[in-house]
């Protein structure tokens, strides 16, 4: 049995890297528009017709059989060992359960593998991704609508759960998000919030901003992170919704702002997010770039952030797997999904801000769609109530100064 299952792993080695490299090949013919960072490719019915995918599934039936075989012989493994059981061995109880999870790994993954490339579900979204494009390659799944799921292996095994948040609510409502979780009638509850907004919070909009898709948005953008940092004196956090655009404001500001003493930290190049954050509480003369996961949890303790500034609205990339895939589910995905998901986002990175109730500073949303598109008023609803001020980027690099001085 120990040969034979030797004989067996050195053939699933060379099955799998077959597999691998074929999912590598059809992923580099067929991948949808991606980054530098990430190339993306949703499998649908439409993947699986093309005549490479028949490759594909060759590779797949021979990893599945050496796969089913490692089974068969794991099996007998633990039928073996099982009847060594009278003999008291230390060690042999340990070795059995390993054994059975090994058993229970290959059935998971080849069920995995079975769903992703022979037998998909109709309820599941299905994409490849690759780091790079030298990168290794990943599969993945996610159910169309998580409610379903939630309600057979949560919800229908308590008595009660109760689900809280500064930002599930959109325009003053759950209606998005109990659609989305599959709540029917649940019991709601939105309190007010035990924060000062008008006094804690300056809402800067300015009314000069170009358009994120013109030509001179990002040298705006440029100017206006270097201005607000230096009006904030550092204690700045910008937000952003690509790595491209973090990267290449960074570039922009980092020499002119180093020149009078400002620290530009930016997530994916100066450190990890944990050692950006610890440099930034530790240097407060900083402006801190960051992007996905620094619109949520993150939180930055006794006032050492002053102003944040959201460069762009969150709106998700509309080729993003399961975006694209959720949005069929809608008769108007734009305002039925694609905005309130934006707002939710939108919301948690606004919560950055304030984290006590001592904490005071400014929200700069350089993003003049919130004022020039009829979805704007969407987020602004959506905001606790603050002080606003509208106009020109100098105008508001000023008062955001007397703001955050306590004189204004």
């Amino acid at each position: 049995m120990i040969q034979e299952g030797e004989a067996l792993l050195s053939r699933n080695r060379e099955h799998t890297g077959t597999l691998w490299t074929t999912l590598t090949t059809f992923l580099g013919n067929h991948h949808d528009e991606g980054g530098a960072r990430q190339i993306i490719l949703s499998v649908t019915r439409s993947s699986r017709i093309q005549p490479e995918w028949s490759q594909v599934e060759v590779a797949w039936e021979n990893v599945d059989l050496v796969l089913s075989q490692i089974t068969r012989n794991l099996e007998r493994v633990t039928q073996a060992l099982e009847g060594m059981e009278g003999n008291h061995l230390a060690w042999l109880e340990s070795l059995v359960r390993e054994v059975s999870s090994s058993i229970s790994t290959a059935g998971d993954i080849r069920e995995k593998l079975k769903s992703f490339i022979i037998h998909p579900q109709d309820d599941q979204i299905y994409w490849m991704t690759q780091e790079n494009r030298d990168g290794e390659i990943a599969l993945n799944s996610a159910p169309f609508h998580v409610g379903e799921t939630l309600q057979k292996k949560l919800f229908s095994e308590k008595e009660a759960v109760i689900l809280t948040s500064a930002t599930l609510s959109t325009q003053g409502h759950f209606g998005h998000i109990c659609e989305r979780l599959g709540l029917e009638d649940a019991d709601e509850l939105l309190v007010d919030s035990p924060f000062d907004y008008p006094k804690a919070v300056l809402l800067c909009i300015p009314n000069d901003m170009p358009a994120p898709t013109s030509r001179g948005y990002q040298e705006a953008l440029q100017q206006a992170m270097i201005d607000i940092c230096r009006a904030a004196g550092g204690r700045t956090m910008g937000l952003f919704t690509s790595h491209a655009a973090l990267q290449a404001t960074r570039s922009g500001i980092k020499e002119d702002l180093e020149r009078v003493g400002f620290n530009v930290l930016a997530q994916g190049v100066d450190g990890t997010p944990r050692n950006l954050l610890e440099t930034f509480l530790q240097r407060p003369e900083s402006v801190l770039l960051g992007t996905a996961s620094f619109w949520e949890g993150v939180d930055i303790p006794g006032g050492a952030l002053k102003a944040l500034v959201v460069t762009r609205l969150p709106f998700n990339v509309p080729t993003e797997p399961v975006f694209a895939a959720r949005s069929q589910l809608f008769e108007d995905p734009f305002n039925q999904y694609a905005v309130p998901q934006s707002v939710l986002r939108f919301r948690q990175g606004f919560g950055r801000l304030i984290r006590g109730e001592e904490d005071r500073g400014a929200v700069i949303v350089l993003d003049q769609r919130i004022l020039s598109r009829p979805y704007g008023r969407v987020f602004l609803e959506s905001l606790p109530g603050c002080t606003v001020m509208k106009g020109s980027l100098r105008e508001l690099s000023q008062e955001i100064q007397r703001w955050i001085a306590g004189t204004s």
